[in-house]
């Protein structure tokens, strides 16, 4: 039987169709505690179950029909239990109920999910991530919150895939949206209902239906593990009965409700999705000064300085944006992670503007998604604006550029914005490989010589003592360097035109080369810097550039070179 106190949570239809269910499987729910949603129409109960499996306690979660919403997927918990690394789902993610292992209807399109309630220790007890709202160690949980499910969820070889032709921005920001923005979509309809005197508040809409002023970016589109609906109703913490808990509670945590999980999602989306709903909790009581410095500091939290935002805050922000950093850098994919960062944000920020319970925060919302729009936009020039030849970009080559500001540096002040800018380099080039500049765009063994002669330049200004903390912080832009690297060495190692045996094999031993100086800078990221390893990376890099040189001056191809 479904108790009373079980009943009145939900609509009338839901309810009833929960209880008919219950009297046709001899079950027993009644009511123990309500737990905080989320900002959809989802609600959440401990309760206690009693069935022919026993007596036990559960978290019984109602997922009302939403239009808009890809339909819940019982069998998501399966594939959910299979995903990560060998430990990876036992630890952090939640089971459904082993009495009641299925979704049950709720008469209006909808489901009720019961799953394993994650009761408390001799030492603990669960609470969510959404109790940590306020508190100055929001920062810290959600750094390890998103680590691992970005980081080490995905610690799989064959993670993150991606397409080898990419994905335009229209594409992602559809890929999330759905039909919300289409003719009739709830999305567009709230955003034509909003109005600001003097201002267009449609350009989100369009680049969404038809990509307009985007439509010349593109991106490789990262997927892999993600849970596709997170947010701190769906994060369990273990917090020690004492309350007074440590970055190593924060790293226990266990997700619930997996019915969204995916395997092949945009992996951007999910730590966009975490902070917005965060900041959508807490915009109430941040005053309209600060709203417009934290759509700044939300878009870019390497430069802009979070005056008038809370401490918590701006740490979850930053963390949250730190950890896709390290993960982009580590995994080669740091330029394309620009672009899906900023594209995960509009696309989660407009979510927000149709989920907003008043025009305000609509409207905030709205903005956010438009200067992140904006950024978007200016990522790489259009090929009509003269700074770049190609009509499109070649297979492989992304048009996404880092940030107006990369980690660390800043912009001088005479750069020309129309212009591709992968970083801002000590000494180094101020275009990317295949921007316009007197170069020929194809001589792409004279490109791997300068990014070469950079990421030396780079090594030459490390430290020769530095902890594994302050490495990897000091090695990021040479990693960026080594990124770009790879990608000019494949391309070198592409070219159809060189047929020659002695050039692709010369090519092989630089690439071989180029291996050696990127297993010496993981290292230094991981163990830190000392002089003999510092010497030792100086020597490989100095190495891989002299053999380049070589390349480059062998004139023609079918010569091999002779360093």
């Amino acid at each position: 039987m479904l108790a009373a106190s079980v009943r009145k949570l939900f609509d009338q239809v839901p309810a009833s169709t929960l209880a008919l269910w219950c009297e046709n499987k001899e079950c027993a729910i009644d009511f123990e505690e309500t737990l905080t949603g989320g900002l959809t129409k989802a609600k959440l109960a401990v309760v206690s179950v009693q069935d022919r499996n026993g007596s036990r306690t559960a978290v019984l979660k109602h997922c009302p029909a939403d239009p808009y919403r890809e339909s819940r997927d019982f069998h998501a918990y399966e594939r959910a239990s299979l995903s990560g690394p060998p430990g990876f789902a036992d630890v952090h993610l939640v089971s459904l109920d082993k009495g009641i292992n299925t979704l049950i209807p709720d008469g209006c399109g909808g489901q009720f999910v019961v799953m394993k309630y994650l009761g408390p220790g001799p030492r603990h007890y669960y609470s969510t991530l959404a109790d940590l709202l306020g508190k100055s160690a929001l920062g810290a949980a959600c750094e390890s919150v998103t680590k691992q499910i970005l980081i080490d969820w995905n610690d799989q070889p064959n993670l993150p895939t991606h397409e080898r032709s990419g994905i335009s921005a229209k594409e992602f920001l559809s890929e999330v949206l759905g039909e919300r923005c289409a003719p009739g979509g709830h999305l567009r309809e709230v955003i034509e209902n909003l109005t600001v005197p003097g201002q267009d508040l449609r350009w989100p809409l369009a680049a969404v239906a038809s990509g307009e002023g985007v439509d010349h970016i593109r991106m490789k589109g990262l997927k892999g593990n993600a849970h596709g609906d997170l947010h701190p109703d769906n994060v369990f913490i273990s917090t020690p009965n004492s309350g007074h808990t440590s970055n190593l509670d924060y790293k226990d945590f266990a997700l619930i409700d997996l019915t969204t999980f995916g395997d092949n999602r945009l992996l951007a989306v999910d730590p966009a999705h975490l902070i917005i709903d965060i900041i959508a909790r807490k915009l109430a009581g941040i005053t309209p000064e600060a709203r417009s410095r934290l759509e700044d500091f939300v878009i870019d939290p390497d430069s802009i300085d979070p005056a008038g935002i809370s401490g918590e805050l701006a740490a979850a922000i930053k963390t949250v944006h730190d950890v896709g950093t390290t993960f982009a850098v580590d995994r080669g994919h740091y330029k394309t992670w620009v672009s899906e960062r900023l594209a995960a944000i509009i696309a989660c920020a407009l979510l927000f503007v149709g989920r907003a319970k008043d025009d305000t925060s609509r409207l905030w919302f709205l903005a956010l998604a438009t200067k992140a729009l904006k950024r978007l936009s200016e990522t790489s020039p259009r090929p009509d604006t003269g700074a770049a030849k190609r009509a499109n970009p070649p297979e492989g080559q992304w048009a996404a550029e880092l940030p107006a500001r990369p980690p660390h540096d800043e912009l001088p002040e005479n750069q020309d914005t129309d212009k591709p800018n992968l970083r801002l380099l000590k000494g180094g080039a101020s275009s990317s490989p295949g921007a316009d500049s007197d170069e020929d765009e194809d001589d792409t063994a004279r490109t791997c010589i300068s990014l070469a002669d950079e990421l030396i330049r780079e090594i030459s200004e490390l430290s020769d003592h530095l902890s594994p903390g302050d490495a990897e912080t000091a090695t990021t832009i040479a990693r960026v360097i080594a990124e770009e690297l790879s990608e000019a060495l494949d391309n070198l190692q592409e070219r159809p035109q060189v047929l020659s045996i002695h050039y692709i094999t010369s090519v092989g031993i630089a690439r071989a080369k180029f291996d050696q100086v990127l297993v010496d800078l993981q290292v230094a990221r991981e163990h830190g810097v000392n002089p003999p390893s510092l010497r030792a990376l100086t020597s490989k890099a100095t190495q891989l550039l002299s053999f380049l040189v070589a390349i480059e001056r062998a004139g023609k191809p079918d010569q091999p070179p002779s360093p």
